[in-house]
């Protein structure tokens, strides 16, 4: 068309814009943009919304940026579409630092839900715990961001940084906990030390979800190892997997024997431990022997370290010497 001298409409421009971004070609969406700035042509504000979504996609946030910055008229669309760049390429701090400008700029009053989730979203994952704050105190003051999506983030936000009250405050303004919300609350009590909370947390979710998934079952676990009752709420939790039909999940097994063997109920870890047939699980199989030889039986200890290494199971320096000196203090 260029040897033509044919200027191309913005129609033909939509059109090429569509196909690079498609391609996600970089070299000919710098072409493009290129002969687009030498046209002459006066683009509208949708087809430079398209030339961000193009770059966006070529994973170039940073020549969108220029795009945007040069853009006479920057609409709500521009703003989204660089935000979501920004946390498609993970640079969060750009996108947070985007959506605050925006915040100056436009009435806020239509921002949707969606979009104020992911720029809580980039606070978490990019640990800015400060920006999450700033934002919260924003939604706030606009008193109509009453949604679950919106609740379920700044909960995630506060579990991250281990502000579990502000984290459970936020946690009773959610109406609907997904088994996602659970799941997060009991990490959060988990990290907090509330071994308690977290096996109350897997009772409550047991009355209102038939099932449990693999992580709440092994944190609650986890939970039951490290509380002062010699494994009897354990034992009702394995009820609760047996139940699930999660005895021979690998990972669950992996947690059952090491609750077990910190209680030396070592009958029960090597029944657990013999449900999974050819375990690859080298935590559990750790486990079962540190069971072994911190309870007095170094023998079977020794006994699974050869089958270990039998089954071409990596065994360390430190379990090793664990089993040496169990041994020898057995001797």
């Amino acid at each position: 068309m260029d040897v033509l001298n044919v200027s191309l409409s913005s129609d033909a421009y939509a059109s090429l814009i569509k196909e690079c971004t498609s391609l996600r070609d970089p070299e000919g969406s710098f072409e493009l943009l290129r002969h687009l700035r030498r046209s002459g042509l006066r683009p509208s504000s949708d087809l430079l919304n398209r030339v961000l979504l193009m770059f966006v996609s070529c994973d170039r946030t940073d020549v969108a940026v220029q795009v945007f910055d040069e853009m006479p008229d920057q609409d709500f669309n521009s703003w989204s579409i660089l935000v979501v760049g920004c946390m498609e390429c993970g640079d969060y701090d750009e996108a947070m630092r985007v959506f605050m400008r925006m915040c100056f700029r436009l009435d806020m009053s239509q921002t949707p839900v969606w979009l104020v989730a992911c720029v809580l979203d980039a606070c978490v994952k990019g640990m800015n715990m400060e920006a999450g704050e700033q934002i919260h105190g924003w939604l706030l003051k606009q008193d109509r961001y009453h949604d679950d999506l919106v609740f379920a983030m700044l909960f995630k936000l506060y579990g991250r940084f281990h502000q579990l009250q502000r984290a459970n405050s936020v946690f009773d303004q959610i109406s609907g906990h997904t088994m996602w919300i659970w799941t997060e609350k009991m990490a959060n009590d988990l990290r907090g030390g509330d071994y308690v909370e977290v096996v109350n947390d897997f009772k409550e979710l047991g009355r209102f979800r038939k099932g449990c998934n693999t992580t709440t079952l092994c944190n609650t676990i986890k939970a039951c190892g490290r509380m002062n009752d010699a494994g009897k709420i354990g034992l009702q939790v394995h009820a609760k997997a047996i139940k699930a039909g999660m005895e021979e999940d690998e990972i669950v097994v992996g947690r059952l024997v090491g609750m077990y063997g910190q209680f030396g109920m070592l009958k029960n870890a090597r029944t657990v431990f013999d449900k999974v047939s050819d375990c690859r699980n080298i935590r559990c199989w750790k486990d079962m022997i540190k069971g072994y030889a911190q309870h007095g039986m170094p023998v079977e200890a020794i006994k699974l370290l050869y089958q270990m290494k039998v089954r071409g199971l990596e065994v360390d320096e430190h379990l090793l010497h664990e089993v040496r000196v169990a041994a020898g203090s057995w001797m």
